[in-house]
């Protein structure tokens, strides 16, 4: 039997797992084969994952924006963080190590204005400008949303409240 998945474009940035399907043969009344199509919900539930997805965008983005207004106590809760009962960790230290750099690296000044300027020769300023005015007054949240939500796109079979606890985790 072949599953083949089926997901929900919810937004240009949130896909939800609407489950799965298969195709099988059913025998009518007549005793002829006829094909068909069996839809299976998706677990967790849409609701569900939506629910997750809001969770832990707000999670991620509250270590985020400690991150960036007091590193030092930052670093202190992850290691605190470290001491509590967690799953098995989805990446060894080196690549955890590797994603707490990259992370940083794309939260500096210059990175930061290293991507606008690109922004600003592929869209233009106007475009820019907008897009500035919908991110910056909360712009840890939108870092979270779209950290949470290209992981899980991208066919993860992890819970997003892992991704950000993992993420969070990873000093």
């Amino acid at each position: 039997m072949q599953r083949l998945q089926l997901s929900v474009n919810a937004s240009n940035i949130l896909t939800l797992d609407a489950g799965w399907w298969e195709e099988t043969m059913e025998e009518t009344a007549l005793g002829n084969p006829l094909p068909c199509r069996l839809i299976h919900p998706p677990e967790p539930t849409m609701y569900n994952q939506v629910l997750l997805n809001i969770e832990a965008s707000a999670a991620l983005a509250q270590w985020i924006e400690l991150m960036r207004a007091d590193d030092s106590h930052f670093r202190k809760m992850v290691k605190a963080a470290q001491t509590l009962p967690m799953l098995p960790p989805l990446l060894d230290e080196s690549t955890n190590n590797k994603l707490y750099r990259t992370i940083g690296f794309i939260n500096s000044a210059q990175s930061r204005q290293g991507f606008f300027e690109t922004l600003r020769e592929q869209y233009g300023d106007q475009w820019l400008k907008q897009k500035q005015a919908d991110i910056m007054p909360n712009p840890a949240r939108w870092l979270a949303n779209g950290l949470i939500n290209a992981y899980w796109r991208n066919n993860s079979t992890t819970s997003p409240v892992f991704i950000a606890v993992t993420l969070a985790v990873s000093g």
